[in-house]
């Protein structure tokens, strides 16, 4: 009896250095610099515009964007003329300019298909953005539910060693052989394990929000306020609709198939002949000036243009068929993912309501005050407040996880319909 009064005893005072970790002291801590870290107060808000403005995958698609549209300028300059001067002795001089036409039309096709190939760039970075958002957003619950659970565990230590204060005054009883209590005793081992395992989680979603932001890797958050969460309202066809016409996969879809088309067309004129026009000037030595002058008009002869023209014509009617199928497999693909995004947002959203309507928290709470009381009065043996207690912390648990799938549910749901904010560049 002696020997489990000193082992349990040893274990509170362990739970009670355990405790004197507070997440605010971790936000603060060193993280491998000599000096202090930098402390941001984050919102969900300022959480989304420091990814927009620091990930650089978001900036590698802006340029990409950019360049793509500062093509078709090129595309539009006529070709640089060619300019030949002939001497040939004793008797003449030479000098012509020539410039090569193309075939009338194809360098407007061309510019179109460089416009659809922007088009494209600019689904694909409005993409990359909001995949980037909706990391964002599911990091910032996680990290809020990391944070409250750290906080709840941390709160518990400092209830087991007050405990073990109280226990000392105390005579052990046979109740201490019991199963029980050394199942009390695991229990808060356990307690003690799920806070270093929570502060590590903690740790990564830290690290998570540096690499999006793209910061130093000791810089720490502090979270200023949770967001409101809105009631999951509409049904799942409603949300379809409105992801077929503004899902990212599907606007990143359509813009190939537009440029697909544009390449078709362009096809059509590429192996058509070019035209060639010339100006020349021809002076005899013994005179002081240009004898004559003259022009000449070239055209290439397409011999092989059958084969050449319909294999180009061909190929590039396969890639459009190709984007077309690719399109109707993200409309596929964006339907199933938006019903099960929509199913575990519902799922996520009645969860939560249960704690915050239906009153769940709230009893917890009060039942947990019963326990507390009746602890005091010596009405409950320790091995019961044990479990109680362990049944209010899980409930605790659960209603932030309740409250942060949700949060991560309606962003995922908000990602398959198009409805993740974007940066203002990307509005105008």
């Amino acid at each position: 009896m002696k020997i489990l009064k000193l082992e349990f005893l040893t274990l509170l005072v362990v739970l009670g250095i355990g405790g004197s970790l507070r997440a605010d002291e971790m936000a603060g801590m060193e993280m491998g610099s000599s000096s202090a870290p930098q402390t941001i107060g984050l919102t969900l808000p300022i959480a989304e515009e420091m990814a927009l403005k620091g990930n650089p995958h978001v900036h590698a698609a802006d340029k990409r964007v950019d360049a793509a549209g500062k093509q078709s300028l090129q595309t539009l300059a006529p070709a640089d003329p060619t300019f030949m001067i002939d001497r040939t002795f004793p008797d003449t001089n030479m000098w012509l300019v020539e410039e090569n036409l193309g075939f009338p039309g194809k360098s407007l096709a061309q510019v179109d298909l460089d416009n659809a190939e922007t088009d494209k760039q600019r689904a694909e970075a409005r993409d990359t953005r909001r995949s980037i958002l909706l990391q964002t957003q599911q990091t910032f619950w996680d990290f809020y539910y990391r944070q409250k659970v750290y906080g709840v565990l941390d709160e518990s230590q400092k209830l087991w060693k007050s405990l073990g204060q109280s226990l000392k005054s105390r005579e052990l009883t046979g109740q201490w052989l019991s199963m029980k209590t050394v199942r009390a005793q695991l229990e808060i081992a356990n307690a003690t394990n799920d806070l270093f395992t929570n502060s590590q989680s903690l740790e990564v979603s830290r690290v998570n929000f540096n690499h999006l932001f793209s910061l130093p890797h000791e810089t720490v958050y502090v979270l200023r306020e949770v967001p409101t969460l809105p009631p999951l309202t509409g049904t799942v066809q409603d949300f379809i609709q409105k992801a077929i016409l503004h899902n990212p996969m599907v606007e990143a879809a359509q813009r190939e198939l537009d440029k697909a088309g544009a390449e078709a067309h362009m096809a059509a004129l590429s192996h058509l002949p070019d035209f060639t026009v010339a100006l020349s000037g021809t002076r005899n030595p013994e005179d002081t000036g240009f004898s004559s002058y003259g022009f000449r008009v070239g055209v290439s002869v397409p011999l092989f243009f059958t084969i050449k023209q319909t294999q180009a014509t061909d190929q590039a009617n396969d890639l459009v068929d190709a984007s077309k199928y690719e399109l109707t497999g993200a409309k596929n693909e964006t339907t199933h993912m938006v019903e099960e995004a929509y199913v575990d947002a519902q799922s996520a959203w009645r969860l939560w309501k249960l704690y915050e309507d239906g009153g769940l928290l709230e009893q917890t709470q009060k039942a947990w005050k019963a326990t507390q009381a009746a602890y005091r009065n010596d009405q409950m043996p320790l091995s019961d407040f044990v479990d109680n207690y362990n049944m209010y912390i899980d409930t605790l648990k659960a209603y932030y996880k309740a409250q942060a799938d949700y949060g991560k549910a309606l962003a995922e749901l908000n990602y398959q319909i198009g409805s993740l904010p974007v940066s203002q560049n990307e509005k105008e």
